[in-house]
């Protein structure tokens, strides 16, 4: 986020000056553009007269101004259909705005806010990808916007409403990263996609993301009391008080962790383990395990339960299958497809 003092003129380098001139010029050219530019007369025109909308607060030196200003029209491109039912627009908060900006204690630039059909203002409070912008504006007005929808992510996304459902639970052992959309990179954002990719059949085996900068979280930000985002805190069927992950933050590094934590045997391209425990016994057992009936297959489950005893932890592999597949039918069938 830019910041400036108001009423304080800067000495910009020639940099600057030029980014600077750039963007007023993208903005003032753009002439199809479907973002709403407002100064003080088109606000009191548009703002609280029966129809919501997204503002961006913005100065047309900031860069950050720049780089949002593509999705920025994206975004109203979406909802070009909608200009009956909603807007998306902006105003030169260090500039013809000015006394606006100050109105809604504009500190930095962007500054997004959203204001409801009377003309209240509250904060946008999620990142600015496309698709979020998207959701927001969604979830706000039931328009839907002309993109297609992005598929839901292969990790696990929580907040207020599902967090204790899933990280109390005692039957799973889940990996909690809380941060926020300062604190996101698209690099990590494609990590976590992988990662909870390869373990999308592990129900009790969760990889998670909580936004504890969102209002709504507010509650479980003060319970965790977490610093430094972002920051991992691993919470298993015994523990749920929780315990800081210290490991790496690369792919390898999580699956590594999950499979020593959880009892898992995923490798990274999200099949089991081919080399996992193999024992010469457990081999036969597996054999008639796959192709027994029902009744078959868990009178050789409670044989290996018995041959478990002496073997150790390298039944575990063998174990773990056999009891996904009595739970779940499908199971099998799922991973053949990897």
């Amino acid at each position: 986020m830019c910041k400036g003092r108001r009423g304080f003129v800067r000495a910009l380098s020639p940099m600057q000056i030029s980014v600077s001139l750039l963007f007023a010029v993208l903005v003032a050219s753009v002439s199809a553009t479907n973002v709403l530019d407002l100064d003080t007369k088109s606000w009191d025109k548009t703002i609280g007269k029966g129809k919501p909308g997204l503002v961006e607060f913005y100065a047309p030196w900031c860069e950050h101004c720049e780089t949002l200003a593509p999705t920025y029209e994206e975004l109203a491109d979406a909802y070009s259909h909608a200009r009956d039912k909603l807007f998306v627009a902006r105003i030169d908060a260090d500039g013809i705005g000015r006394e606006l900006g100050e109105k809604y204690g504009i500190l930095g630039y962007p500054t997004l806010k959203w204001f409801s059909a009377d003309g209240t203002a509250e904060p946008y409070s999620g990142d600015t990808s496309l698709y979020s912008f998207t959701n927001f504006i969604t979830r706000r007005t039931n328009v839907k916007s002309s993109i297609t929808p992005r598929p839901p992510h292969a990790f696990t996304v929580l907040d207020y409403s599902n967090f204790d459902d899933i990280v109390l639970d005692k039957k799973k052992d889940v990996l909690v990263t809380f941060t926020a959309d300062w604190a996101i990179s698209e690099e990590m954002i494609n990590v976590y996609e992988r990662v909870g990719a390869i373990f999308e059949n592990e129900e009790n085996c969760v990889f998670a993301y909580i936004n504890i900068e969102d209002h709504k979280n507010s509650a479980i930000k003060s319970r965790y009391r977490v610093v430094g985002l972002p920051a991992l805190k691993f919470f298993s069927k015994d523990n749920k008080q929780g315990e800081v992950y210290y490991g790496g933050r690369h792919e390898a590094d999580y699956v590594n962790y999950l499979n020593e934590r959880c009892g898992t045997y995923r490798s990274l391209d999200g099949a089991l383990s081919t080399t996992a425990g193999r024992v010469a016994d457990f081999d036969d057992l597996a054999r008639q395990f796959f192709v027994g009936s029902s009744s078959t297959k868990k009178s050789i489950h409670k044989k290996a339960l018995k041959l478990s005893h002496s073997v150790g932890d390298t039944a575990k592999p063998y174990l773990h299958i056999m009891e996904k597949m009595i739970k779940n039918k499908g199971y099998y069938e799922k991973e053949s497809k990897r």
